[in-house]
């Protein structure tokens, strides 16, 4: 499976109601015209290595934006209104990836971070980046 495609289909598990979203932050614009919640996946790095067995672990880091629409005169309880949902639905996506013992190795490194007006569309909410390998069979044979 898909790095991406397991992210889009664990949030929409998550929340049905989600938009999922990928591609570079440049692209944040452009969620202006989209149903939020929104999950933003930006582009993603792996850190590859081969065993001698010729097997491929891939570990691949990911930053997330999961972020409600907000207003640029908002005051901070306003925010955290969203920052606090956005929150709580992180942490249904981290429960939901560290229950998947079927699909999923490890998961480290999780930071989260909130964001208040990020971008010109003014979308509030939490940036959550974490490294995550996923089963696979990857060899090199």
């Amino acid at each position: 499976m898909q790095i991406e495609d397991y992210i889009e289909n664990t949030a929409l598990e998550v929340d049905p109601l989600i938009t999922f979203e990928h591609g570079n932050l440049s692209f944040l614009n452009e969620l202006d015209s989209v149903n939020f919640p929104v999950c933003y996946l930006e582009p993603i790095v792996s850190s590859d290595t081969f065993n001698q067995a010729g097997y491929l672990k891939e570990v691949y880091s990911v930053r997330i934006l999961f972020a409600g629409k907000s207003q640029l005169d908002w005051k901070y309880k306003q925010h955290n209104v969203v920052i606090n949902s956005m929150r709580v639905l992180s942490r249904a996506f981290l429960g939901k990836i560290q229950k998947d013992t079927e699909n999923v190795l490890s998961i480290s490194n999780i930071r989260r971070t909130t964001g208040i007006n990020v971008s010109d569309i003014n979308i509030t909410g939490i940036y959550m980046q974490l490294e995550i390998e996923l089963s696979n069979n990857n060899t090199n044979c």
